[in-house]
């Protein structure tokens, strides 16, 4: 029963999915950095004299720096203001490297912060920070799960099927307990495959060298409650991946056994989609964090909820699991 399910709910949707692999790997490859080039080449500058654990002689550096750019900054736009002559050289040495200096010094001050000493460090993040930014929402993932879910499970109300298979006994919870692992197992193949995707994209484009190093020296993941290297983080982000598509599959196959229509439920889960996206731009700040990363970021939501949300996942998937069980069966069916 469980390989028939399996077939039922990849009928058709094989070739989609090989589709959606490629494209979401040229989208990693093509899509363009968030970062202005001529920035990057300071930020690179800076690095190249900054890079490992902050110490005295750093901390001389960015001071001095700061005097150079900062304040060279507000002292020559007084002067202008003032209608009087600047330093012209100092200025453009300023205006340069502003935008780079500035990510230097608020990393200067985050680092600062930290209350362990082996997560002091500097190092060229940029790239890091891109491959984060890239790969902790995918929209192709999300579309084809919800598909495959929807229309598996309402593909029994199709000419009102389901009442057919639910006159035998395997047809009712043996049956639902089939359609689920067979999602279920589909949403780790279909995770496995789009993660895979990504740590080819991370191995051609990223300096592997760099996984030991913590990833809490970034000041995005400010947040996180944990020390972990880079390495570690990109694992745990993976299990993250992995439960973020088992849940989705589940709560469409709810969805799917509430509304019995395809349509319905397609309309129902592109709007799940996209509210938290709306939402992000809102007043409160906490509530949209929380919609946005229960939904959506695999980054916001492992520095929101850290190890608690695997648990929270779990605890999730297996509420959803027997809900549906009911849903399919009957409040009153004897388990």
């Amino acid at each position: 029963m469980f390989k028939n399910e399996l077939k039922k709910s990849m009928y058709g949707m094989t070739p989609i999915f090989v589709i959606f692999t490629i494209c979401y790997f040229l989208v990693l490859i093509f899509s363009k950095d968030s970062f202005d080039d001529r920035m990057v080449q300071y930020y690179r500058e800076y690095m190249e004299t900054l890079e490992g654990e902050l110490d005295y002689e750093k901390e001389v550096f960015i001071e001095n720096e700061y005097e150079r750019v900062i304040v060279t900054m507000e002292i020559n736009n007084e002067l202008v203001m003032n209608g009087q002559n600047i330093d012209l050289e100092a200025m453009q040495y300023a205006i340069d490297h502003q935008s780079a200096f500035d990510i230097i010094y608020e990393k200067y001050n985050y680092l600062s912060g930290l209350e362990s000493k082996e997560e002091q460090v500097f190092y060229y993040d940029l790239d890091w920070q891109n491959f984060f930014e890239k790969t902790s929402i995918n929209y192709f993932e999300i579309f084809i799960l919800i598909i495959v879910a929807l229309y598996s499970i309402t593909l029994e109300y199709y000419d009102e099927r389901n009442v057919m298979i639910k006159t035998s006994y395997k047809g009712r919870l043996p049956y639902i307990v089939a359609k689920q692992n067979s999602l279920l197992f589909l949403a780790v193949t279909f995770s496995f495959v789009f993660f895979l995707t990504e740590l080819i994209y991370m191995l051609f484009t990223m300096d592997i060298t760099m996984l030991s190093l913590p990833v809490r020296s970034m000041t995005e993941f400010s947040g996180l409650s944990v020390s972990l290297s880079i390495g570690e983080y990109i694992i745990i982000r993976g299990l993250y991946h992995v439960l973020f598509c088992m849940v989705t599959v589940l709560i469409m196959c709810m969805i799917g056994l509430f509304v019995k229509r395809f349509q319905t439920g397609i309309f129902i889960g592109l709007v799940s989609m996209v509210i938290p996206l709306a939402l992000r731009n809102i007043a409160d700040e906490k509530y949209t964090i929380w919609i946005y990363s229960v939904h959506m970021s695999k980054d916001m939501a492992i520095c929101t909820y850290g190890v608690n949300g695997v648990w929270v996942a779990v605890v999730l998937m297996v509420m959803v699991y027997f809900i549906n069980l009911l849903l399919w069966c009957g409040i009153k069916h004897k388990f």
